[in-house]
């Protein structure tokens, strides 16, 4: 990370990320992970250039969820793309949702990648080739996305 050092110190632009860091939320769908807070004790200043810190990675397990773990959510292909920039997902792209996916709950995401599945359906044929994308939350229910 850059820091513009005609306004602040070093020292002073450390701290000042480790204290939005500290403040930062912790993740509620993976609590056990690492989160911001725990790069805070980590800035440092960069080693060889001397208007940079250095700001470690978070290691994060990427993996789907056990199958029963989580509520299952598909979305078409064009919805898929958008998300892996970083878009969130709304309801036209969405194709399926099983029943037990309600408002305001954590799913895990699919993309189905040929876009077969009826919408309104609860889940994608065994043979169908889908995606993880991750793990995401319900802003409105089954019920509501699919009558409108």
């Amino acid at each position: 990370l850059r820091i513009h050092l005609h306004r602040t110190t070093l020292p002073e632009a450390i701290l000042a990320i480790q204290q939005y860091l500290r403040s930062a939320p912790s993740d509620p769908f993976s609590p056990s992970l690492p989160t911001l807070r725990d790069l805070a004790d980590h800035v440092v200043a960069h080693p060889l250039l001397e208007d940079a810190v250095s700001i470690p990675k978070i290691h994060r397990d990427v993996r789907p969820p056990p199958a029963d773990a989580l509520p299952r959510l598909w979305v078409d292909r064009k919805c898929g793309e958008a998300m892996l920039r970083g878009a969130h997902g709304y309801s036209p792209g969405i194709l399926a949702a099983e029943r037990n996916a309600k408002e305001c709950a954590a799913v895990a995401v699919f993309v189905d990648i040929m876009s077969r599945t009826t919408r309104g359906s609860t889940g994608v044929s065994a043979t169908d080739p889908t995606l993880f994308l991750g793990v995401g939350r319900m802003e409105l229910g089954r019920a509501h996305i699919f009558n409108t």
